[in-house]
């Protein structure tokens, strides 16, 4: 349950990177992390941690 999360998340997360056209180093410093944890996530190698979840929401969240 908690891999299914994590996955619809990142994927909602990559189309939200992709309609604002933000590169995944504009996407990493508008949640605090490097580059390189942006591009794990994206590849599945590493899921985000509970702090960087609730900020990925809260992006996900805020209207254009």
């Amino acid at each position: 349950m908690y891999r299914d999360k994590s996955a619809s998340l990142i994927r909602r997360l990559q189309q939200f990177r992709e309609r604002r056209q933000l590169t995944q180093a504009a996407l990493a410093a508008r949640l605090g992390v490097s580059r390189i944890t942006v591009v794990r996530w994206l590849t599945g190698q590493m899921r985000p941690r509970p702090l960087v979840r609730f900020r990925i929401e809260q992006l996900l969240m805020k209207p254009r």
